[in-house]
């Protein structure tokens, strides 16, 4: 039987391994948040190169930082800055490479997504001077429902091989197929230009990540899409 003072020895003991148990659990759910972001000095130099610089735009926002399973789509932001010639993007020739380099085919995600995935997607088309909005992910994240629609059913990238590229700080590349065409002629007549986007990862520094964690969220549909 233990005294009064054991007692409380034994108590204090329990309480300090739960309490070292949960800090351990909180630091490991937190060490599993990445970063993403767009290389824009790269793309700049790759319009560089076609001389589309001043004729093309492109930005991708992301959150401040994903739990790997989080991360299902790219939303991306493509302005034709050309006073004629309206821009196509080939959907259906575009691609986005997993952790291994291997190439995947993109697919523009739509309301409801009722599409045919055997069939070829229509293309992009941004006007002269105007942006188009798009949220693209890869074919192998997708899986049909009941109702013949098509819903997100994978992150783009298997966790623990996002966990160890955020760790070495390593890229994938979505390749982008851009088309610019007068008004008259046809789309299959114009010049094509295959567009690297390099999205490197990082490992989220601790202090940001509990700063996040801390924030209050009031809606969390549809986070990492």
């Amino acid at each position: 039987m233990l005294n009064p003072v054991q007692q409380n020895i034994l108590v204090l003991a329990v309480y300090g391994i739960v309490l070292a148990f949960v800090f351990y659990q909180m630091w490991v759910d937190l060490d599993e948040f990445v970063s993403v972001k767009l290389d824009q000095e790269a793309l700049k130099r790759d319009l560089e190169g076609q001389n589309l610089e001043d004729l093309v735009e492109i930005e991708s926002k992301f959150d401040d930082l994903y739990k790997p399973e989080q991360l299902k789509a790219i939303a991306l932001t493509i302005k034709n800055k050309c006073p004629k010639e309206t821009l196509f993007i080939n959907w259906e020739r575009s691609t986005l490479n997993d952790l291994k380099g291997e190439s995947r085919r993109v697919i523009r995600m739509v309301p409801g997504m009722k599409v045919d995935l055997s069939q070829p997607q229509v293309f992009g088309l941004v006007a002269p001077g105007q942006t188009l909005k798009e949220k693209i992910t890869a074919e192998p994240c997708l899986k049909p429902k009941g109702d013949g629609s098509l819903e997100l059913a994978k992150p783009l990238f298997k966790a623990d091989g996002l966990l160890k590229a955020a760790k070495k700080g390593d890229r994938v590349t979505l390749r982008l197929i851009l088309e610019f065409s007068q008004p008259t002629v046809g789309v299959h007549n114009t010049s094509l230009h295959p567009i690297s986007c390099q999205f490197k990862f990082s490992k989220t520094p601790l202090a940001r990540a509990m700063y996040w964690e801390g924030k209050p969220r009031k809606n969390q549909k549809g986070k990492g899409q």
